[in-house]
């Protein structure tokens, strides 16, 4: 067998391909033409639609995340310039430790706060019996 044989059978085969035969099968020529005009749009339409959804793949950006974790705030900065749409502060955690944001407090209590009269002593004081 020949290439022009194998080229001229596979010609002949794809030609009379038919995805939607008729049952009982049929011998009408205008049922057959109708059923190969079916299947040649069906499979146009077909490998349009997987051309065009590979296309669509390859042409459609893609998202990176990134994680950067406890950013300083210059970074933060820069960050939010570039990718303000998109960036995302999860605040799990926070990056200036808090020991070094307050740094001295000294309390100052009001009067009444360190006042005899707001102790446990004389509290236990007033609800006891007299004696």
């Amino acid at each position: 067998m020949s290439i022009k044989d194998t080229y001229k059978t596979v010609k002949d085969k794809v030609l009379k391909y038919n995805l939607f035969p008729n049952y009982p099968p049929t011998t009408d020529e205008h049922d057959l033409k109708t059923e190969l005009i079916s299947t040649r749009c069906y499979l146009f339409i077909f490998v349009l639609s997987l051309i065009l959804l590979l296309l669509y793949g390859t042409v459609l950006p893609r998202t990176k995340t990134v994680i950067v974790q406890l950013p300083t705030q210059e970074q933060y900065i820069h960050l939010y310039e570039r990718h303000s749409q998109t960036l995302i502060c999860l605040c799990s955690l926070i990056a200036v430790p808090f020991g070094k944001l307050i740094t001295q407090f000294t309390p100052v209590y009001h009067e009444v706060c360190s006042s005899q009269f707001v102790h446990d002593e004389w509290i236990i004081y007033l609800n006891s019996e007299p004696p």
